[in-house]
């Protein structure tokens, strides 16, 4: 009886260490996998660049490429983070073709989070706005032309576009080199700004990529029910997926 006791409050304690699924992505796939590395991260719609600081800290050697178009951000991208043999820093859009746009954005740095090149999102009439030409290259495009075989974690944050760097990464997608990749996505009709989480799903699944987690889940404001707007889903390459035996 003691012993099963023992093992009993064993067993309890480590269902409580255990961290919750959903909240840390690079934490989550420590505990799913802890032998696998991340040598390759892709940070498309970089901003001021807190995610790649971030995921700099978890992996120093990693190689990390920080795409970020508006021309002030990533001004504020460069003052931040280093260019060297780890740091790659891209004054490049991300999108479905090669080509040049002309991107309307806030000039505020505290609004640099809302710009997109959706062209809509710019709704707040008395913010200062400008406008700049930015080149927009495809995935499959920069990893042919820099030799990028594989990337072990694309995250994407491009405010409403993130389907169109999706379509121009087909090629790094039907070969499966892309392990994870992370998307923002609407998870309310009433927000049509962001991809609808279902969207997503579908045009990933014929390439073999399956939901891993939902990180960052935000609710509406000025709203008077707790409705879920958006949420940063991450899915993996999972063509070889087999369930365990019970």
């Amino acid at each position: 009886m003691l012993l099963k006791r023992i093992i009993r409050k064993i067993r309890n304690y480590n269902k409580r260490e255990k961290p919750s699924h959903g909240v840390d992505f690079f934490q989550d796939v420590a505990c799913w996998g802890p032998e696998y590395s991340f040598d390759v991260i892709f940070d498309v719609g970089a901003n001021i660049g807190n995610f790649t600081a971030y995921a700099r800290e978890q992996f120093p050697l990693a190689t990390i490429v920080s795409f970020e178009p508006i021309p002030p951000t990533f001004s504020h991208l460069q003052k931040r983070l280093s260019s060297n043999e780890h740091q790659v820093l891209e004054n490049l859009a991300v999108g479905a073709s090669n080509c040049t746009v002309e991107v309307d954005y806030y000039v505020d740095m505290k609004l640099a989070d809302r710009n997109s090149l959706t062209g809509d999102v710019l709704l707040l009439e008395d913010a200062e706005k400008a406008r700049a030409t930015v080149e927009v290259i495809t995935l499959d495009s920069y990893c042919a032309d820099h030799n990028v075989d594989s990337i072990d974690f694309l995250k994407i944050d491009t405010e409403g576009f993130d389907l169109k760097v999706l379509q121009g990464a087909d090629g790094m997608l039907k070969r499966g080199s892309i392990k994870f990749l992370e998307v923002e996505v609407s998870m309310n009709p009433e927000n049509d700004f962001h991809i609808p989480f279902g969207t997503i799903i579908e045009y990933l699944k014929p390439y073999g990529y399956r939901l891993f987690g939902i990180y960052e889940q935000q609710p509406e404001k000025r709203v008077t029910v707790p409705i879920l707007r958006r949420s940063n889903m991450v899915f993996m390459i999972a063509r070889n997926f087999k369930r365990r035996k019970q």
